[in-house]
């Protein structure tokens, strides 16, 4: 890579970042408060900042559930911005965190989209992405400082599906990338299937490769480790009414999940398709680009995501309109389709 190209990709991913935390911050000015919202008043203030300040925050605390998720993370991130605010809880401040936050999350997948694809794709996908991470449909975590968890579990996913199949084997990030699973078991429930989904793409690789190396081993193994985890860790729905109330309305709830943005079942199909294919053809040996595994696994892992959403929010996520915080990560699908 050239000094020329490498200043353009720096430059791009520059801007990138500019234009997502600009739009997030003109929607903070313009209807942000700094007072708690919904959720924060308890998860935060009564559960969290009151127990600091008395002197009887335990570890414990910090990774007891919150609903069915355990957000140790957003809760250190709330606990370090009260101190560093000189103990003024403002959920305005968190939401500039978590606008950086979400810009990261776009960072990284620009910055695969442009080690792997030509140039003019590569190019184009970086501004979809710019487009989708500012857009205001997610309105509800730009605006609510307590929804960091959105972002870091999807941060942490990325960065342990994309090092564990993207980096050199056996290099830092590869051995590390089981490290980044473990924390997205602590940002929300679902973060366990980051896991899910690498076991299964390396159970494939074995497949098509019919061999089993050294380092598809340790691959299946950390992940067969992160998931007893989160199979230990794991809290039952505690909001039972919204959960899909038996199999086929779940499965029509993850048809509508995966339909976004047009909300129309026919458009679900569109949103599978790609990746079946490559998939077909990548385990048929009629595609061998490195990527691929990357781009299954992370395809995997929305199809999941979906999955967790249509199965908790079941009850609720249907007809054709979207709960606005649900849209950072059908967003992200949508990207890993046009991707493929």
């Amino acid at each position: 890579m050239t000094d020329k190209v490498r200043l353009g990709r720096l430059i791009l991913l520059g801007a990138l970042v500019l234009v997502i935390v600009g739009a997030k911050f003109r929607l903070i000015d313009q209807f942000g408060s700094d007072l708690p919202y919904w959720d924060q008043w308890d998860g935060e203030g009564d559960f969290l900042i009151r127990p600091f300040l008395e002197g009887r925050l335990t570890a414990q605390s910090l990774v007891a559930p919150h609903n069915e998720h355990r957000i140790l993370f957003t809760r250190l991130i709330a606990l370090g911005l009260f101190e560093i605010n000189d103990r003024q809880w403002d959920a305005r401040l968190e939401m500039a965190v978590n606008a950086f936050l979400h810009a990261t999350v776009a960072v990284l997948i620009a910055a695969i989209a442009l080690r792997t694809l030509p140039r003019v794709f590569s190019v184009g996908l970086t501004a979809l992405t710019a487009l989708f991470f500012s857009s205001c449909t997610s309105w509800e975590n730009t605006l609510g400082g307590f929804q960091s968890q959105f972002y870091l579990m999807t941060l942490f996913a990325a960065l342990h599906i994309g090092g564990t199949f993207l980096a050199r084997p056996r290099s830092w990030p590869w051995r590390l990338a089981p490290l980044a699973g473990a924390a997205a078991l602590f940002t929300m429930a679902s973060g366990v299937l980051s896991a899910c989904a690498a076991l299964g793409v390396t159970i494939l690789v074995v497949l098509r490769d019919r061999k089993f190396s050294g380092d598809q081993i340790y691959v299946a193994a950390a992940n067969l480790v992160l998931l007893a985890a989160g199979w230990l860790l794991r809290v039952p729905p505690m909001e039972t009414d919204l959960v899909a109330k038996g199999l086929w309305p779940g499965i029509e709830s993850w048809w509508h999940v995966l339909a976004w943005p047009v909300g129309e079942a026919w458009v679900a199909p569109l949103n599978i398709l790609p990746l079946l294919v490559i998939g077909l053809f990548w385990f048929r040996r009629r595609a061998s680009e490195p990527a691929v595994p990357l781009l299954l696994a992370s395809g995997a892992w929305y199809w999941l995501q979906a999955a967790a959403i249509a199965y908790a929010r079941g009850a609720f996520e249907i007809g054709t309109q979207y709960i606005s915080r649900y849209t950072d990560l059908t967003s992200i699908g949508v990207l890993i389709n046009l991707f493929a």
